[in-house]
């Protein structure tokens, strides 16, 4: 694991943080402290949390979280080298903060006792007093004074004395950006490879600020251009990481290797240009051989880390370079995907215009379907299988909608007919691995989404506009799932069970998926459609029951047929379950068949007098009176209402 360093490292680490900052109060010239020194605690975050710049899981949905990649690829921005002390580091996000806290197995450093803390603060200040302040040398370069330096070094005092912090003068030279001060010291000798004890080198704080003079002058002196910090991060990488041109070009010219690796994540000083958006500095190392081609260890090229940052400037740069626009990350995923699943719409736009297939194979189906799931957070299939992921869906970004950005696609040829082809994988829980069945999507949901277009995911999701906007583009409103799930019975919430279903009426009002219900009907969907699962044996019993049926739906579901209780549904079975009467009343007005049997013998009007599911049991006595009113007035209601026992 790499936050093997235990607690113990970050509190001495912290102790050492204590003397500098109390001897700092007793020194009038030291400046304020500005952020914990904890360089390689830092790094530790950027290992374990270098995802920083990607969603969550497999480079598919971070989405369903903010971003969507692997974690196994992410790093810290730090913050710019002039605006805190030499010694001490970029400020720790709180993100990338939690992610280290999470990583350290139960020991995060917010834990550590108040008291003990408390009573180090008070043995570190008798320590600080003792040490006593900076070296005169420390004090004149802080200050800028050449002459004073001058008069020092004349007095032959330690060039290399360092200080409480254990920067040396010359840190602090580099640190301030004195070019002067910094071949004063040099021609005096000063140790040019001096490291504090956290491994910060001049030529490290150089680059950091981007100071090209200043790393000229290091070189010349024999610094190593290929030098490394503690975990692994070269020269080059800092100087990419800051976007500084004139930095890296010095860097290049004196040898320094513009496709080495950092050891833990793999990437490269290209990968860490684009994927902070630093366009010049990407185009740069191009230009010196970096590696378009290169991958991480998860997986990203520099393209795709770009696209997973919504650098859109650093991907037009890329691609004019020669990157492949059809880079795929290791599940697939394409750039164009990629953009459209973070909602990084502005971007995948530039991507169309670029070139990218808009028919390219994706997880989630295609890129059309991703922009639907979108569309309604509360109902993403991806938030529904991640219920209790803390992450929210992402929010688009820029100018470009959902609906402009699919428009596009269309214009530039997508399949609007696309299909659903994928199946769910199991899923690890708080209680162990739930086993979901092939093709059944996760969090309560019990019919396959295989077959699924995005006119039907639309419909599911109660989009009229963007049903109406694929259906002007081609898309045929009556492609059904592979159990015969029809747009409209997924508009009237077949599938859905209130109060134990995530989506598809999360957010949605009534009205708008009424709409749905409506257009879904004007365009041909057969009313009375029913589900078909398949062809097997309605043997043997269930953990779960409907109106004391005994039911298989263990076995059945081990063959991946789905859920049996769902077997010869209708729109109107669904209107009841989901408890939309508007939509009841308006399918009954349209003459829906309101004495329709599913496979297991259930009526409307039986499932609306109470059903058990899961765990909860639910009655729907609106949509009993509307069925009721029905049925009498075709002189059906006696033989349709024959009570019932009492369910599980």
């Amino acid at each position: 694991m790499v936050f093997e360093r235990s607690w113990w490292t970050t509190f001495s680490q912290t102790s050492a943080f204590l003397l500098t900052s109390v001897s700092a109060a007793g020194s009038k010239t030291r400046p304020a402290v500005r952020s914990l020194p904890l360089w390689h605690v830092t790094q530790y975050c950027r290992t374990v949390a270098d995802a920083a710049w990607f969603p969550s899981r497999d480079a598919v949905i971070s989405c369903v979280r903010p971003r969507v990649g692997n974690t196994k690829d992410a790093k810290i921005n730090p913050a710019p080298a002039k605006n805190r002390r030499p010694d001490s580091l970029p400020r720790i996000s709180n993100d990338s903060m939690i992610c280290c806290m999470q990583e350290s197995k139960g020991e995060p450093m917010h834990r550590l006792n108040i008291q003990i803390l408390a009573g180090l603060i008070v043995v570190v200040s008798g320590i600080a007093q003792a040490a006593g302040g900076d070296s005169q040398l420390i004090d004149a370069v802080k200050k800028g004074d050449a002459t004073a330096v001058r008069s020092l070094l004349a007095a032959k005092v330690d060039i290399n004395a360092p200080g409480a912090d254990s920067s040396t003068p010359l840190h602090w030279a580099v640190h301030t950006g004195s070019l002067e001060l910094t071949n004063l010291l040099i021609a005096g000798g000063a140790n040019v490879n001096a490291a504090t004890r956290y491994k910060i080198t001049p030529l490290a704080l150089a680059c950091e600020n981007g100071d090209a003079a200043i790393i000229e002058r290091l070189l010349q002196a024999g610094v190593d251009p290929n030098s490394t910090s503690e975990e692994g991060q070269t020269a080059l990488m800092t100087a990419a990481l800051n976007g500084k041109v004139d930095a890296i070009k010095v860097l290049l010219t004196h040898g320094a290797k513009v496709n080495a690796t950092e050891p833990y994540k793999g990437q490269t000083a290209l990968m860490w240009a684009a994927g902070e958006g630093n366009a010049a500095a990407a185009a740069l190392l191009v230009e010196f051989g970096a590696d378009l081609k290169a991958r991480s260890k998860a997986g990203y090229t520099a393209l795709l880390l770009a696209v997973l940052n919504n650098q859109i400037e650093a991907v037009k740069t890329l691609l004019k370079l020669g990157a492949n626009i059809e880079d795929k990350a290791p599940d697939g995923t394409t750039a164009l995907n990629m953009a459209a699943v973070n909602a990084y719409y502005d971007l995948a736009s530039v991507l169309l215009d670029s070139g990218a297939n808009p028919n390219a194979p994706d997880p989630r189906g295609s890129t059309l379907h991703t922009l639907v799931w979108l569309r309604k957070p509360g109902t993403s299939w991806e938030a529904a299988a991640l219920a209790s992921d803390p992450e929210p869906v992402p929010r688009p970004t820029g100018k470009v909608g959902a609906v402009e950005l699919a428009k596009k696609l269309l214009d530039h040829g997508a399949n609007p007919n696309a299909r659903v082809t994928w199946k769910e994988m199991p899923m690890t829980k708080g209680l162990g691995t739930t086993r979901n069945p092939p093709n059944i999507n996760l969090g309560r949901h019990y019919l396959s989404f295989v077959g699924a277009t995005p006119f039907y995911a639309a419909a599911r999701n109660g989009d009229a506009e963007f049903m109406r906007l694929l259906a002007q583009h081609g898309a045929d409103p009556n492609i059904n799932t592979e159990v015969g799930v029809t747009p409209l019975m997924a508009a009237a919430c077949l599938d859905y069970y209130e109060g134990e279903t995530p989506g598809p009426l999360t957010g949605v009002p009534e009205a708008q998926r009424l709409e749905a219900v409506k257009l879904a009907l004007e365009l041909g969907n057969d009313i009375n459609a029913r589900t078909h699962l398949g062809d097997y044996p309605m043997i043997g019993s269930s953990a779960f029951t409907l109106l004391d049926y005994p039911v298989n739906m263990d076995d059945l579901l081990d063959l991946g047929v789905g859920d049996p209780r769902w077997d010869g549904m209708t729109a109107l079975h669904g209107a009841v379950i989901c408890n939309q009467p508007s939509i009841l009343q308006y399918l009954v007005d349209r003459g829906a068949q309101l004495d329709v049997k599913n496979r297991l013998g259930w009526t409307p009007l039986m499932m609306s007098k109470g059903i058990f599911m899961a765990n909860s049991k639910k009655e729907f006595p609106a949509a009993a009176e509307i069925l009721k009113k029905a049925l009498a007035a075709k002189g059906l209601l006696a033989e349709n209402d024959l009570g019932r026992t009492s369910g599980r």
